[in-house]
């Protein structure tokens, strides 16, 4: 049984209310782990701006300039063919925010013209999964954990990297096999 781990850094913030589409952010970095029995394989790539810009707000989150994204970046047909890929053989995907991860993905799908390879996968969020062990007090009950929380609550440290996709693909896959194999 093949595993998807999947982590996007946008754009800006995705539009609430809105389903996959034009409006929604683009994909400024995209990072993929795929384990099957034993093997694994990985992608990250940074996604080169086709007349769009990284918003500031963005940019102070993830890191990634426009400017940065210009001159290191792929096509962003180039790196969702090597997601498309790995997806392809997946069959469960997992995500910390699998509602945001996947909205984003399957806008660059929507305006590539391309068939999106979800269908018919399970899908695994840890944010969702891990609120109720992580148990962070919230306004009405248990807030969802950042992804550096739930990691923190797993393995009583915190991970280098945050909102590089890549390192925050290992990072949701540490807490994804922690809460399958609890122990």
């Amino acid at each position: 049984m093949a595993t998807l781990f999947f982590d996007t850094e946008t754009s800006d913030k995705t539009r609430r209310g809105e389903g996959p589409g034009p409006r929604q952010p683009h994909i400024v970095q995209l990072a993929a782990v795929l384990v099957d029995e034993g093997t694994e394989g990985s992608m990250c790539a940074l996604v080169r701006p086709d007349g769009w810009r990284v918003s500031p707000g963005a940019e102070r989150v993830h890191g990634i300039s426009t400017e940065q994204a210009t001159a290191e970046g792929v096509p962003i047909r180039e790196a969702i063919g090597l997601f498309h890929e790995m997806a392809s053989r997946a069959d469960t995907l997992v995500a910390h925010n699998i509602e945001f991860d996947r909205l984003v993905v399957l806008s660059e799908y929507k305006r590539l013209g391309m068939e999106h390879p979800f269908k018919g996968k399970r899908e695994f969020c840890t944010m969702k999964a891990a609120t109720d062990i992580v148990r962070l007090p919230g306004r009405y009950g248990y807030k969802w954990p950042t992804l550096q929380e739930a990691y923190r609550h797993f393995t009583g440290g915190e991970f280098d990297g945050a909102h590089d996709a890549l390192a925050d693909v290992r990072a949701c896959r540490v807490i994804y096999e922690a809460i399958r194999e609890p122990g």
